[in-house]
């Protein structure tokens, strides 16, 4: 990897270049320095240009470490930081825009085309189907930048109209695999004209990791909003590539702002870790079949959690009202983690402590990690009696995927145990 810095602009043409690393130690070698050039524009001009390169490892600029050029002209010196910019992820925006009978440009073939906006980054997949499995051969730009640091790219298919005519559906598949985003969105011959599409919203949400220790099955949810009505409504998970749906359960709907229904089906943990998920849903106010996927991303950075567990301060325990104890959990990568206390070996009631939700940070490698606490309030006199607490972290990185940090006043020094957590069921 070279990394590049370039003055201009300056007089006269003596200047000296200098890098250093995130610690601010001056790098010795690995760079180039280049002869200052200069260049007579119009109004005869002179423009000088001067550049420096410095070759890195690959790894220390995906690791998203610090580099500073220093260019000295005389005797000032400017400075600039160099960093590979962090990844935004974002999910992409799907609309299909169905072809109008009335264009102009009618000639016995209509342009069906699929606007895919607001993602990052800008890697995305795009794939036609005809009737929900034969690939048909599109058009897709390349991705361009928007105004709001995401990407747009427009897919576009030429098909005979006969074939909108005889009821064909045709698909615009998406795929975006850094935010875990599918996509399927459909026309017919139905549509054939302007059609409002429906408010109906279809929301796939993953298994926590809490959920699967504490069940030891993965919950798949699937919920569908802002109904009119449930007239007509079905909702069925499948695994991806198996014809026999899965057994779902509804739940009753919630009535705020339209109608709420959710299907939830469970599969098996390794199912859910190796296995793509789809929910199909129907209903007389979607133009046709909605179906939305849900997988398990692998292949992440992943970081496991440290934890610290605090004793109440000497200022609290003087007032003898209240006693709090706090578990910092910080450095965890992906987010999903959780939090439970226990008192002298027994569980205790969730209502009694409170977690915050994972706070994203950046480490000291530059990588995105996050870090949550919990505050358990208990008796001044539990603490001043000598009685334990323990603090339960449980994440997917974790050797043991859970570990316990406890405290009492006579040690007053919080110990770690590593408990062994098995992923395995009866499926």
């Amino acid at each position: 990897m070279i990394l590049g810095c370039l003055a201009r602009d300056f007089f006269p043409e003596t200047i000296d270049f200098g890098w250093k690393d995130e610690s601010n130690a001056s790098i010795a070698s690995g760079f180039k320095n280049f002869r200052p050039v200069s260049q007579t524009g119009p109004g005869d001009k002179v423009t000088t240009f001067a550049s420096s390169q410095l070759t890195v490892a690959n790894a220390n600029w995906e690791q998203r470490k610090i580099f500073y050029c220093q260019a000295t002209h005389e005797s000032k010196t400017k400075t600039v930081r160099l960093q590979k910019r962090e990844v935004i992820i974002l999910p992409p925006t799907v609309s299909i825009n169905p072809p109008l009978r009335d264009s102009t440009s009618y000639n016995g073939t209509a342009t069906i085309v699929c606007v895919i906006s607001g993602f990052s980054p800008n890697n995305i997949q795009v794939r036609w189907l005809k009737n929900f499995n034969q690939t048909i051969e599109s058009t897709t730009d390349e991705p361009v930048a928007d105004k709001n640091g995401g990407f747009k790219t427009i897919s576009a298919i030429t098909i005979p109209w006969i074939e909108l005519d005889r009821g064909y559906e045709f698909s615009c598949e998406v795929k975006h695999e850094a935010s875990n985003f599918y996509e399927l969105k459909n026309v017919s011959g139905s549509q054939g004209c302007d059609m409002p599409s429906s408010g109906i919203q279809v929301t796939t949400i993953p298994p926590t990791f809490e959920s699967i220790f504490t069940e030891k099955k993965a919950k798949l949810t699937c919920k569908v909003s802002h109904m009119s009505s449930t007239d007509g409504l079905s909702i069925s998970w499948y695994q991806k590539g198996k014809s026999e749906d899965l057994q779902t359960k509804l739940e009753d709907g919630i009535y705020s702002n339209g109608i709420t229904v959710i299907g939830i089906a469970e599969v098996c943990v390794d199912d859910w870790q190796k296995d793509r998920f789809e929910c199909k849903v129907k209903h007389p106010d979607l133009a046709a079949l909605k179906v939305v996927a849900l997988f398990k991303q692998n292949g992440g950075f992943t970081s496991s959690p440290e934890v610290y567990i605090y004793p109440p301060h000497q200022d609290e325990l003087a007032q003898g009202e209240t006693a709090t104890l706090a578990c910092l959990v910080k450095g965890f990568s992906p987010n999903d983690a959780f939090v439970k206390w226990t008192h002298m070996g027994e569980p205790l009631d969730p209502s009694v402590y409170i977690n915050t939700e994972p706070i994203k940070e950046l480490s000291a490698t530059g990588k995105s990690t996050y870090f949550m606490y919990s505050k358990l309030n208990i008796e001044p006199k539990n603490w001043t009696d000598g009685k334990s607490y323990t603090c339960v972290v449980g994440h997917e990185t974790l050797p043991l995927q859970l570990v316990q940090k406890t405290i009492d006043k006579y040690t007053g020094k919080a110990h770690a145990v590593n408990v062994s957590l098995v992923m395995s069921d009866t499926c």
